[in-house]
């Protein structure tokens, strides 16, 4: 839903259908790359933890960094609107 969901409700816009969709699938994979990068790095910080170990990705991660980007399409939708 939200790669290609978000998409297909801004292809009313007549002269930009096919490229609401391509820019709604680079925003959402943006938002979740830097909500991924942001959490370890939040995490990192206030933790005192070291900045040369790897960030995990684990399922609950994937799952909120979707809903980040879902947050992230509404909104676009409601400034397109």
């Amino acid at each position: 839903m939200i790669f290609i969901g978000f998409g297909f409700l801004m292809t009313y816009l007549r002269a930009h259908s096919w490229t609401s969709v391509g820019l709604n699938l680079f925003a959402s994979a943006l938002a979740i790359q830097v909500f991924i990068l942001s959490k370890g790095l939040w995490q990192r910080a206030l933790n005192h933890l070291s900045f040369s170990n790897k960030i995990d990705i684990d399922f609950p991660t994937l799952i909120f960094a979707d809903f980040s980007a879902g947050a992230v399409m509404i909104t676009y939708g409601a400034l397109l609107g």
